[in-house]
């Protein structure tokens, strides 16, 4: 699991944090916690991702995989989920 917080502004006053995996895809109670306290989700920041010093040629597989998960595909699902809400 790796847990990160993303914003989404809900309104122009109001600014909402929350953590969700972003390699799972399961953030959909959280989201529904913002719409259920402000109704609207109106932008989504998903700017997630992390590093690893290092030559490139030493980069373990394994680690680079993660690297895809975590700011790829995590960015993938955050947007997913929030989008969903924000059509």
């Amino acid at each position: 699991m790796f847990s990160i917080p993303f914003v989404v502004v809900t309104d122009r006053h109001f600014v909402a944090t929350i953590s969700v995996d972003l390699t799972a895809g399961t953030g959909g109670s959280s989201i529904a916690s913002v719409l259920d306290r402000h109704g609207a989700i109106d932008i989504c920041v998903s700017n997630s991702g992390y590093g690893q010093l290092g030559a490139f040629v030493d980069l373990d597989p394994k680690v680079w995989q993660r690297h895809l998960c975590v700011d790829l595909t995590g960015a993938f699902n955050v947007t997913r989920m929030v989008a969903r809400e924000m059509i």
